[in-house]
């Protein structure tokens, strides 16, 4: 039988619930004990249920922390982000300025190779202007009679009239001459001037397409950026609903822990209001068996003492009334005292599962569960020993394990009597699991009280012949749910 220690409040609640089947007739509450098992299993599951939902919350709570980190990650990368969209904003303001300037640049290029190109044109003209001036004067020479000198001789007049027609002449051929020439320098000028603007015109093309891919570029990697920071702002926002959620399902989960827990004391209560009307109970019925056992004995004893006084010679001293032992035997001669005695320390536990044989020493059966009379127990007697026969009255019983004493019965004085209901002094014990009982009856004294908790192998009485018995034995039983079972389908730690 595994046996394991619960709360004493169980066991409070449990111990009663031998007295159901009790041998004396007691009525025990039995709908109070089906209460208590309810009330306890509803206990028990409220237990699991609040150490399910602080799982719940531990957990909850590691996410929200997680959720927490990732969330402020995201945000310190939302924020490195807004950085560099500032920056890459700056930049492609700075290229955008570069290339309005290629621009007015290339503009201002433009009008100035469109105003050489019309100086260059001008220029054209005035030299082809000249050259037909040009042209026009020597046709007018050559068609004249003789060359120029010959008629600038003819027609003089005087020798410085000819000396200022020559001049004349020759001046009017260098103007010509560097007319021409001053053209053509012009021409060239304004030639190499046009193609150092073209020149120009290229580069600023270069510089406006590199300006533009730049700001291409440059406009790619703030989509990029800007994507970046949209995505980010969407997990924060998600990340904040989850926190959000998970808040608020830690809430719930500490109102649901906090309703279980009220609940939780209100089945406290509940079960300490039923082991109190228990235990009230099984005073009263303790009380009113105890008064019923002891008018039945002082019955008893007068109808023996009228017995003896019509039976008994003259001469034949009374007979003393023999008294129950109140205490394990002593080991000199002193008479027995009344005090109970102090309890035996629990013996070396070899293995919990096991239950405590309750007369260590003494195994030897004079009936068993199976006698064929309704028996429901065992009966353990003395037996023959190396020095004759090993007589097993006043034997010291133990308790099989942990539990309550749901009975004591110690008022028997006599033998083959209906005290404790044929029993006679007994000992009814409710173990802790509140499945198991155990019952000792036929006892010559019992050390344990009704309510008392006792621990496994603690001394609880002496081994007597007192009630429904034919001579000193131990009648031991075992109950599961208050219905008999073998006590010998059971194992024990110290039986021999």
């Amino acid at each position: 039988m595994n046996i394991n220690k619960i709360k004493i409040a169980a066991c409070c609640a449990a111990f009663i619930i031998a007295a159901q089947s009790a041998p004396f007739g007691v009525v025990s509450p039995v709908k109070a004990e089906l209460t208590v098992k309810e009330l306890e299993q509803q206990k028990a599951e409220n237990n699991l249920k609040i150490s399910e939902l602080q799982k719940e919350i531990e957990k909850a709570k590691a996410e929200y922390e997680n959720i927490v980190s990732d969330e402020n990650a995201k945000i310190e990368y939302q924020d490195i982000l807004s950085e560099k969209i500032i920056l890459q904003n700056q930049n492609i303001s700075m290229v955008v300025e570069q290339i309005n300037q290629i621009d007015a640049d290339i503009q201002d290029n433009l009008a100035d190779i469109n105003n050489t190109e019309d100086q260059i044109k001008n220029q054209n003209m005035m030299i082809d202007a000249n050259l037909e001036l040009y042209k026009q004067r020597l046709r007018a020479s050559y068609m004249s009679d003789g060359d120029n000198i010959s008629a600038v001789l003819a027609g003089s007049t005087s020798f410085l009239d000819l000396l200022s027609k020559l001049e004349i002449v020759t001046k009017v051929a260098e103007h010509d001459n560097n007319l021409i020439n001053d053209l053509n320098d012009q021409l060239q000028t304004l030639k190499k001037l046009n193609e150092e603007l073209s020149h120009k015109q290229e580069e600023l093309s270069v510089n406006l397409e590199d300006a533009t891919t730049r700001k291409n570029e440059l406009n790619e990697k703030l989509d990029e950026l800007n994507s970046d920071y949209d995505y980010t702002q969407s997990e924060i926002e998600r990340l904040q609903s989850e926190k959000e959620e998970t808040q608020h399902s830690i809430e719930e989960t500490n109102e649901i822990i906090e309703e279980k827990k009220k609940e939780q004391e209100k089945v406290d209560a509940a079960i300490a209001e039923v082991l109190e009307k228990i235990r009230q109970e099984s005073i009263a019925e303790s009380k009113r068996v105890s008064e019923s056992v002891a008018q039945s004995i002082a019955e008893s004893q007068r109808i023996e003492s009228e017995k003896a006084e019509q039976n008994k010679p003259v001469t034949q001293p009374p007979v003393q009334q023999q008294q129950p032992v109140t205490q394990p035997p002593q080991e000199n001669n002193t008479p027995p005292v009344t005090v109970a005695p102090e309890p035996e320390p629990a013996p070396e536990v070899q293995d919990s599962s096991l239950m405590y044989w309750p007369v260590p020493g003494f195994t030897r059966l004079s009936s068993d569960f199976w006698d064929g009379r309704n028996h429901g127990a065992i009966d353990v007697q003395g037996h023959p020993g190396t020095n004759g026969y090993v007589e097993i009255n006043g034997a010291k019983v133990y308790a099989c394990d942990d539990g309550i004493v749901a009975a004591a019965v110690s008022t028997c004085t006599h033998q083959w009597c209906r005290c404790g209901g044929g029993y006679g002094n007994y000992v009814a014990i409710q173990h802790s699991d509140a499945v198991y009982s155990t019952y000792y009856a036929h006892l010559q004294s019992v050390f344990v009280s009704a309510g008392q908790y006792v621990k496994k192998g603690q001394l609880i009485g002496l081994v007597g012949n007192t009630g429904q018995s034919s001579g000193p034995h131990l009648h031991f039983e075992v109950r599961k749910n208050g219905v008999k079972t073998d006590p010998m389908s059971y194992n024990y730690q110290n039986q021999y």
